[in-house]
């Protein structure tokens, strides 16, 4: 058994993911962390496939500029270890983003997942689902879901109206 904890954190290049590992950093990191982070993209996410032949190489070249970018990405979060000086990998892929937090999780034998919440009303979140309420209620550790306090305090946005 390697020594230090597995921790997973939840990024997708958001302010909110990105409030998850500083939290990581400022509250919960320990010399020996093997962090993991994990992003994702679901691929049919914004691509309407159409019946035409037509549409192939359109999709085949969105695709592509979705994987393309995706990489680009992970780099990032491979450069945000790097400079926080946290032993880790990136686990980049496709699919349902809290179905594969999740996934990994299990896989690596994590300690605890740590990921950021968009702060979705309850109609939208009833709606659209929550990624972070998924990883909640289908993870057999612990959680920790970020809220970025500046972005939903109400008496910071009058003050930030005002000023």
């Amino acid at each position: 058994m390697e020594d230090g904890r597995t921790i997973v954190v939840a990024l997708d290049g958001s302010h909110h993911s990105d409030y998850a590992f500083d939290w990581y950093l400022n509250n919960s990191k320990r010399d020996g962390d093997n962090v993991v982070i994990v992003t994702c993209f679901d691929k049919h996410h914004g691509h309407h496939h159409g019946h035409g032949s037509g549409d192939v190489h359109e999709t085949t070249t969105k695709l592509q500029a979705d994987i393309d970018s995706h990489k680009s990405q992970a780099d990032e979060f491979k450069e945000k270890l790097r400079l926080a000086g946290v032993k880790g990998d990136v686990v980049a892929s496709a699919g349902k983003p809290g179905e594969v937090v999740v996934h990994v999780a299990s896989e690596r034998n994590a300690s605890m997942i740590i990921c950021g919440s968009r702060g979705h009303g309850a109609l939208r979140r009833t709606i659209m689902g929550s990624i972070s309420s998924y990883i909640v209620h289908h993870s057999i550790i612990p959680v920790v879901v970020c809220r970025n306090k500046s972005h939903h305090d109400p008496a910071n946005e009058h003050h930030n109206k005002h000023h």
